[in-house]
């Protein structure tokens, strides 16, 4: 059966100036009116609740400004971002900041990603390069979807019963599924992470995606 998602996008970038700077009053000015047309956006789910204004230092650079954000699909995430009265800011971007990245992945529908696991994904990706695990728009990859399962759920054990070493202890694991395709396991048991690939499983950025999504996400039943 297939898995609902949802595309969730982190983004971050540097100001040229302090947010209370003078040279960073229009761009100040504006934000209000940009979180409230993108929650009021078709297709908009959840945003991380917080903007340029009090967000938590997340990276050592106290210019460096985070955004993270969950919209029911990429078609609805490119019509906010790229017409309209956001389109007209983002491309007055040179005005405040040095530069930017961004990193888009998919989501269990209902679930919503913690800043963590944004800062992982986006690592993810200038330490591997674009894998379904971490894309940015216009590259088109294999829908990766990562969900909770009973470490007794059938696609778990059919993929960790033929696979070496010992299967994953009672209790939560992570289960990969590449375009619905169970692929791999992962299960953190105090500071361990073991993971399991599914035989015929070619994919050398697949364990490493395991490794870290265990490491950032907890596997709650």
């Amino acid at each position: 059966m297939a898995v609902q998602a949802h595309l969730a996008q982190y983004n971050i970038a540097t100001l040229r100036r302090p947010l209370d700077h003078p040279d960073s009053a229009s761009y100040r000015a504006l934000l209000d009116e940009v979180n409230a047309r993108a929650e009021a956006s078709p297709g908009f789910v959840w945003r991380h609740g917080i903007d340029s204004r009090d967000e938590p230092q997340v990276y050592d650079n106290p210019l460096t400004l985070v955004n993270a954000s969950v919209w029911e699909t990429l078609g609805d995430l490119k019509d906010y971002a790229y017409k309209g009265f956001h389109r007209d800011i983002y491309r007055r971007r040179g005005e405040w900041f040095d530069g930017s990245d961004a990193v888009m992945w998919w989501v269990p529908a209902g679930t919503t990603p913690e800043l963590d696991e944004c800062v992982e994904r986006l690592e993810f990706v200038r330490r591997h390069g674009v894998t379904p695990y971490g894309f940015r728009t216009g590259q088109r990859v294999a829908r990766l979807v990562i969900v909770t399962r009973s470490h007794d759920d059938s696609d778990v054990r059919t993929i960790t019963s033929g696979a070496p070493g010992d299967p994953p202890e009672a209790g939560s694991v992570h289960l990969a599924l590449l375009e619905d395709t169970p692929v791999g396991v992962a299960q953190r048991t105090a500071e361990v992470v073991r993971t399991w690939t599914a035989d015929g499983t070619v994919a050398d950025w697949l364990e490493p995606a395991l490794q870290t999504h265990a490491r950032v996400v907890p596997a709650s039943a």
